[in-house]
Formats: structure tokens, sequence, C-alpha cells
């Protein structure tokens, strides 16, 4: 995601909450066949491509959001700063 790549991702623990089926990458069951795995991959890279280039984005954007560490550090320390205050 944080090379705007759309992710397969098996919804294990918490990665329901960052990938989104069909809007950021493909989420499919933990109990899984290679069949299952495989069809999710060829439907991210069977997309036209501004539905792929949205997707993308998308995925971007949610690595953005929740999972980039500058910006979360940044955050917590200036929150950390307004503390002294």
């Amino acid at each position: 995601q944080a090379a705007g790549l759309p992710v397969v991702a098996t919804a294990a623990g918490g990665t329901g909450e960052i990938v989104h089926d069909r809007e950021n990458g493909r989420l499919i069951p933990v109990e899984t066949t290679a069949e299952q795995i495989a069809d999710a991959i060829e439907s991210v890279m069977d997309l036209g491509d501004a539905e792929y280039e949205a997707m993308s984005r998308d995925a971007h954007a949610t690595w953005a959001e929740m999972s980039d560490a500058q910006r979360q550090y940044r955050e917590f320390v200036d929150g950390l700063i307004a503390l002294e205050g």
C-alpha cells in the first residue's frame, strides 16, 4: 500500500481494518484455497486502467492515513509536547 499497490490479504486479525475488499485491494477468507487466492489476484490484474488506478490511489491513501510511521510519530511527539504546556 505504501507503494500504491492494491493488496490481496486474508481477513486475519485486524487486516479488515486496512484492506477494504474491492476498494484498495482484495480481502479473502482465512480458510482459503490456492484457487481463491489466484482468483483474487487475477481480479486485481483484470481491472481496467481507471479501476486499477483508483484502487492503487485508495491503497496508498489507506497507508498514508493508517500506517505512515513518520506522520504518526510526528503527531505523537506533537501530542506529548502539547501536554507539557
